[in-house]
Order: C-alpha cells, then structure tokens, then sequence
C-alpha cells in the first residue's frame, strides 16, 4: 500500500503539485509508525530503498529550509 501511495505522491513531486519536504514528512510519520506497531524489519527497509529510487533522495536527507523572520511570524 505505501509503495502504491509513494507512486501517487511521485507522480504529484514531478507535476510540482507538492513539496519534497512534504513528501518526506509523511513518508517518516509512515515509517515511525511502522516502527511502533513492529513492522518488519526487512520490508521497512524495502521500501526505504524504493523511496530512494523514486525520488533519487533518501528519505531522511537534510533539506535546507528557508529562513523566516520572527517579525514575519509576530506581526501582530
């Protein structure tokens, strides 16, 4: 099924639909909660390999984020 999902969510990364720090974000919160309920091992590693060769990024590669002013933020 995450296979499935991350072939969607690919398909939207290359029509510049979604960000890749979105994608990336619920491939972890996927992936933790694969962890938490004792997912395999191996097919958590699986599919790890296959968000690499989707995305040519591994999924816990550092994105630099765009620095927001505090101003910005509490302009009120």
């Amino acid at each position: 099924r995450e296979r499935k999902r991350l072939r969607g969510l690919h398909r939207c990364y290359l029509r510049n639909e979604i960000s890749f720090v979105k994608i990336q974000n619920m491939y972890l919160s996927w992936r933790e909660s694969m962890i938490q309920r004792k997912g395999s091992y191996r097919s958590i590693q699986s599919i790890d390999a296959y968000f690499l060769n989707l995305f040519g990024k591994p999924y816990d590669s550092y994105i630099e984020k765009p620095n927001v002013n505090r101003h910005e933020i509490f302009s009120w």
